[in-house]
């Protein structure tokens, strides 16, 4: 591949590592998406033609040609915020991604996954702390298949940016240390000569290069570590200083490949912020940005056939910010949005618990000027024992009262009806005047 072609597949790398870097600006959690935590947690199998977890750690390990001809079991096993060509997966998303990294037998099932594609790959994790990798018995048959089927250099890209999302970013830089090791080098050491050599005159041509170490891994491989793989790296210092040493070795094949040494990270949670680079502030500034704008990302990034592969990589998605609880310098924003929201929702059910408050206690009040002499049980209870006997004196005196009016009207004669009501008469007076007309009659 020429410098131009190089030049284009490390823009698309590069532009695919940003969104990643940055957390995929634009993209949502869904909380009833759980096959991944699930699948973690052993409760449910790989599909299709899967397994339990446990059971693929057990069974699955050294089983090269099964690691090979399937292409489900990748996306589970390394689950990202990014679509793979397995439909019967599911994206990773944030709420799982938090709820792994908190849970250790979690962790420990992610590290047999990494243990398992490595010894698949021809390697063999030395240090879990450091995340040291090295060569393992059956590495050239390994490394061979390796070169020849390059479908697992998306599958390596996975890889990497799962240990990134879910807590375990140190092991990505023992991955790449061994790989461009691997892939540069260093010359043989020669036996010193017993008589030294006769300075070389001015006018000599220079000396030739001495004999170079056979390389492994090939020039696919490196197009990939390269391109895509260095590119994800969450520590962005330490990239830039792989990607300079690799750069000159590239260019000089006489120079000695110099890459950093392994940071010896400890496996403790870190405060937020603590150690934190202006490198990788500006790197979550910048996510913040995007993700404030909206601007939206175009999806099917262009990709060097090698990297392309047949199948078992990754689409474009959704990814999440680093994990702050292991790293310094590595900000979770789901979790602190998590957090924002939850305290606004506190704050918001205490307001209202308060203006309900309000409100009742003013409802109350009016109830007493609308209907005076109206007491609740609450008001009465608060009246001392002295208001309650003078009210039931002032009933007691009323009673009386009543009492009086009533016999005294009943004492007073009754007056004529009569003189009341003339042309009033009741039965008796109509008796003794039929009797009259009668008697006058019969005379």
């Amino acid at each position: 591949m020429g410098d131009r072609g190089f030049a284009e597949l490390l823009a698309s790398g590069k532009k695919d590592a940003k969104r990643y870097l940055q957390g995929y600006p634009g993209e949502k959690d869904y909380p009833t998406h759980n096959k991944n935590l699930r699948f973690y947690r052993n409760e449910i199998p790989s599909q299709p033609e899967g397994d339990l977890i446990d059971k693929i750690h057990k069974k699955w390990f050294g089983k090269y040609e099964l690691l090979e001809r399937h292409h489900g079991y990748i996306q589970w096993l390394f689950p990202i915020r990014e679509n793979g060509m397995n439909f019967e997966s599911q994206k990773l998303q944030p709420h799982e991604a938090k709820a792994m990294r908190k849970d250790e037998a979690c962790r420990q099932r992610l590290l047999s996954s990494y243990e398992l594609m490595l010894d698949f790959y021809g390697m063999r994790l030395v240090d879990r702390a450091t995340g040291q990798v090295s060569r393992s018995l059956n590495y050239k048959e390994r490394y061979d298949n390796l070169n020849r089927n390059s479908h697992n250099y998306l599958r390596i890209t996975r890889i990497l940016k799962c240990l990134g999302e879910l807590g375990f970013a140190h092991l990505q830089y023992g991955f790449l240390r061994h790989i461009f090791s691997e892939l540069y080098p260093s010359p043989p050491s020669s036996s010193p000569s017993p008589d030294p050599a006769p300075p070389a005159s001015p006018s000599s041509d220079p000396p030739s290069p001495g004999p170079r170490a056979k390389r492994e891994l090939s020039e696919g491989v490196e197009r990939s570590a390269r391109c895509f793989w260095l590119q994800v790296l969450r520590d962005r210092p330490l990239r830039k200083q792989v990607e300079d040493a690799v750069d000159r070795r590239a260019k000089c094949g006489r120079e000695p490949l110099a890459l950093p040494p392994l940071p010896p990270l400890p496996l403790l949670p870190r405060k937020e912020g603590e150690g934190e680079s202006k490198e990788a502030q500006e790197d979550g500034k910048e996510g913040e940005e995007e993700k404030k704008e909206g601007e939206p990302r175009k999806e099917g990034e262009a990709m060097d056939e090698d990297e392309a592969g047949d199948g078992d990589g990754d689409g474009d998605g959704a990814g999440e910010d680093d994990d702050d609880d292991d790293y310094p310098g590595m900000q979770d924003e789901e979790d602190a949005e998590e957090e924002r929201k939850e305290k606004e929702e506190a704050r918001r059910k205490e307001g209202e618990k308060k203006r309900n408050e309000k409100e009742r206690k003013e409802g109350e009040e009016d109830d007493d000027q609308d209907y005076p002499g109206y007491h609740d049980s609450s008001e009465e209870e608060e009246e001392g024992e002295g208001e309650k006997g003078w009210l039931k004196q002032k009933c007691s005196v009323e009673r009386q009262s009543r009492q009086k009016a009533d016999q005294s009207q009943a004492a007073e004669p009754e007056e004529d009806d009569d003189e009341d009501h003339p042309g009033c008469h009741d039965d008796s007076d109509e008796e003794e005047e039929g009797k009259v007309k009668q008697q006058k009659i019969g005379v």
